[in-house]
C-alpha cells in the first residue's frame, strides 16, 4: 500500500504521468480471483454510486475539484468553469487560468480540445482499447470525460487512476487534468496517451507497466500523430511514426523492456520509447487486433500475449517474439523472412553497439539486464569463427547472429540454459561482410514484468565475460573437463590392469616352461 502522506510518489509510481519533458512468475489461479473479486466488489460501489449522479452538464457552469498540486506535494481544491461541452466530453478551466488569458481565449481553447476529443482522440482509443466504462462501469452515470485544464495540475497531463468514490480525494468521474502552458498540440499528443489509460484501467489494474504504457504511446501512432508534419515540426514527433522517447531507446538498448527505469530521466524516456517500439512490432507483424485482446485477456505481460497469440491460432512463445524484436531493432530489415525482422511504417534501428574491426577480441565485463540486450558488430570478419560467452545461469541466454555474406542473410537464433560455465557458439560463411551479434539475458519460463502493483522493482541483471577467435575453436566445458578425467582414469586403471595381467601371464609361462 502507498501511503497518502506522500501523494506525488504514488501518482508517479502508477506511471500515470505525462510530463511537459516526456513527449519467472505465473499468472495463478489465486490472484485472478483476488483481481476479479476486487474488480466486481468496485463495480458494486460503482453502481450504487453513480444512479444518483447528473447526466448531464451546462455550458459556464462552476464546480469544486481535487488536483494534485507538485509544488506544496498535497492535493488541492480549485474551482474550475465548464466553457466547452463536446459530444463525448466536458471541458473545464480553472479560474486562475481564466483570470490570466481572459475567458475569450479560454473557450478558444476548450473548444479546440473538445472538437479533438471529440473527432480524433475518443473514437482512436475506443477502436483500440474499448469503451471508457470497461469491466468496473462509469464512475458518475455520465458518459462524457471530463478534461480540467488547471496550472495546479501535475506539470503536463496525467490521469489518476484513483477518480473513485473509493479513494479520498477522488473527483468520482472519468477524468484527464492537463496544465495550460502546454501547447494546443502537445495538450492533442498527452491527452490521448492518458485517455487510454483511463479506459485500460476502467478495464484491470494490474496489467504490466511496459504494455501500458506502449499501447498508450500506440495510441498517438494510431491517431496520425506520429506521421503529421505539424507535430513533427513541433518536435511532438521525432520522425514519421517515431516518438522522441524512442531516440532514447537508440541509445539504451541495454534497459529491460519489462523492468521500468524511474531513476535516471534518459532511461525513463527510453523506457517509453522501447515499450511504444514493441507494442507497434507486435501491432505490424501480428496485426492490432493483438493490441486490443490483451485489454480483456486475465493473463498479464508476457503470459497475456502468449495467450493472444493462441487466440490467434500460432504457438509463439514470448521469448521467441522477443529475440526476433531485438534482431528487428537492430538491423530493421524488411525484405527478408517475411518482414519480421524490421519495420514497415518506420525506419528504426539501434546506434548504440560495440564495433569489433579485428579478431581475437576479449571483453571481461558485458552489463546485460533481464530482457535488455547487447549488440557487436563485426567489421569484415574472418569466414569462420567461434564465440565464447558466460552462461547466466540461472537465467538463459537468448541470442541471435546475422551474418552478412556474398549469399545474402543469414539468421541464427538460440535460447541456451545449460548448467555448463560457459557458452561456446561456432558460426561460418562465405566472403563474410559484417555481423551482428546481439545477446541478451532472458528468463527459461513466460518471464514476469513489473507492474503498477510492484512498480519500483528493478531488472536483475549478470556481468558476462564475451570473447571472440577466428576460427572453429572447441572449448572445454567444466563438464567436458570433468568427463575426460574420469575416463582418463578409468583408462590408466584399466591399461595397469591389462599390464599386470600380462605380466603375470608371462612370470607362469616361464614358470612352467622351466
Amino acid at each position: 500500500m502507498v501511503s497518502m502522506s506522500h501523494p506525488s510518489r504514488f501518482i508517479f509510481s502508477l506511471m500515470i504521468i505525462s510530463l511537459v519533458l516526456l513527449g519467472s512468475f505465473s499468472i495463478t489461479s489465486e490472484k485472478q480471483i483476488i483481481e476479479n473479486t476486487y474488480q466486481c466488489q468496485k463495480k458494486e460501489t460503482l453502481k450504487s454510486f453513480n444512479m444518483s449522479q447528473n447526466k448531464g452538464e451546462t455550458f459556464g457552469e462552476q464546480r469544486t475539484f481535487w488536483v494534485f498540486n507538485p509544488y506544496i506535494d498535497d492535493y488541492q481544491q480549485v474551482t474550475a468553469k465548464l466553457l466547452s461541452v463536446g459530444q463525448y466530453c466536458y471541458i473545464y478551466v480553472d479560474l486562475v487560468t481564466i483570470n490570466e488569458i481572459g475567458e475569450t481565449e479560454a473557450i478558444e481553447t476548450s473548444n479546440n480540445y473538445s472538437t479533438e476529443f471529440d473527432s480524433v482522440i475518443y473514437p482512436t482509443n475506443l477502436n483500440l482499447v474499448g469503451h471508457p466504462d470497461g469491466f468496473i462501469g462509469d464512475i458518475d452515470g455520465d458518459p462524457k470525460i471530463t478534461v480540467l485544464i488547471s496550472p495546479s495540475s501535475y506539470g503536463g497531463v496525467y490521469f489518476f487512476k484513483d477518480d473513485d468514490p473509493t479513494h479520498p480525494y477522488s473527483n468520482n468521474r472519468e477524468m484527464v487534468y492537463i496544465h495550460p502552458d502546454l501547447s494546443i498540440l502537445r495538450g492533442h499528443n498527452n491527452i490521448i496517451h492518458e485517455l487510454n489509460h483511463l479506459i485500460w484501467f476502467n478495464h484491470e489494474q494490474d496489467e504490466a507497466i511496459f504494455i501500458l504504457e506502449g499501447t498508450a504511446e500506440y495510441s498517438r501512432y494510431k491517431s496520425g500523430y506520429l506521421n503529421n508534419e505539424a507535430y513533427i515540426s513541433a518536435r511532438i514527433a521525432s520522425d514519421h511514426n517515431l516518438t522522441y522517447n524512442a531516440l532514447y531507446f537508440k541509445s539504451h538498448p541495454e534497459a529491460s523492456l519489462l523492468y521500468w527505469d524511474y531513476d535516471d530521466l534518459s532511461l525513463n524516456r527510453a523506457s517509453y520509447g522501447r515499450s511504444y517500439m514493441f507494442m507497434l512490432y507486435l501491432s505490424e507483424r501480428f496485426g492490432e487486433e493483438l493490441l486490443t485482446d490483451l485489454v480483456s485477456i486475465t493473463e498479464d505481460g508476457p503470459a497475456g500475449i502468449e495467450t493472444a497469440m493462441r487466440n490467434k491460432g500460432l504457438n509463439y512463445t514470448f521469448n521467441e517474439i522477443y529475440l526476433d524484436w531485438i534482431t528487428a531493432c537492430t538491423i530493421d530489415l524488411v525484405d527478408f523472412a517475411d518482414g519480421k525482422y524490421g519495420y514497415r511504417t518506420a525506419n528504426f534501428k539501434i546506434n548504440f553497439l560495440t564495433q569489433i574491426s579485428q579478431l581475437p577480441y576479449n571483453s571481461e565485463k558485458n552489463h546485460h539486464k533481464l530482457y535488455g540486450f547487447n549488440v557487436k558488430k563485426l567489421n569484415s570478419p574472418p569466414d569462420e569463427f567461434t564465440i565464447k560467452i558466460t552462461n547466466p545461469k540461472p537465467h538463459a541466454l537468448g541470442i541471435s547472429v546475422v551474418i552478412n555474406d556474398e549469399n545474402g542473410w543469414n539468421i541464427t537464433q538460440a535460447i541456451h540454459y545449460d548448467t555448463s560455465d560457459e557458452i561456446s557458439l561456432y558460426f561460418s560463411g562465405n566472403e563474410i561482410n559484417y555481423v551482428y551479434i546481439i545477446t541478451s539475458i532472458i528468463s527459461i519460463n513466460t518471464p514476469y514484468a513489473a507492474n503498477f502493483v510492484y512498480p519500483g522493482l528493478t531488472a536483475p541483471y549478470k556481468d558476462l565475460a564475451f570473447s571472440i577467435l577466428e576460427g572453429h575453436i572447441i572449448y572445454e566445458t567444466t563438464e567436458n573437463a570433468n568427463l575426460k578425467s574420469l575416463f582418463t582414469g578409468l583408462f590408466i586403471v584399466f591399461s595397469l590392469y591389462v599390464l599386470r595381467r600380462i605380466r603375470k601371464n608371462k612370470i607362469f609361462r616361464t614358470y612352467t616352461s622351466s
